[in-house]
């Protein structure tokens, strides 16, 4: 039986989706390779191949050794979008632990937006529906 984590009941049963609550929920335990990854996240290999590469390229997963030919990879946890996300999953689960509402501010490197403040509540925590085309 397959355990569905808050954070993909809120974001939607994505591989996308998957791999970053394993990224997080792992983080700072182990590092995985990609087989790793995909075992454990339940993601495919062809999958995985195709949008894994976007998160080593912008630095949101880092190379930590090799052994034999796999490469093994952590989660950058001080890359803005991992501690974006970090905190997006923390607020999540907190909601759904404790209910009430749980504040987040957002602060963007850029000289021309404010932060972003985001007031999440278990109401506003309903799943995404399904995309229809």
């Amino acid at each position: 039986m397959k355990v569905e984590s808050n954070f993909v009941r809120v974001f939607g049963d994505t591989p996308i989706n998957r791999l970053w609550d394993f990224l997080i929920d792992t983080r700072g335990l182990f590092d995985f390779s990609m087989t790793d990854i995909c075992e454990v996240a339940d993601i495919s290999w062809n999958t995985l191949k195709r949008i894994f590469p976007k998160f080593v390229e912008e630095g949101i997963v880092k190379e930590t050794r090799k052994i034999g030919r796999a490469t093994m990879y952590m989660l950058n946890e001080n890359h803005p979008k991992s501690a974006f996300m970090i905190n997006m999953h923390k607020a999540i689960n907190m909601v759904f632990a404790h209910g009430g509402h749980f504040k987040l501010e957002v602060v963007v490197k850029n000289r021309n937006s404010a932060p972003v403040r985001l007031e999440i509540t278990k109401s506003t925590l309903k799943p995404l529906s399904p995309k229809t085309e």
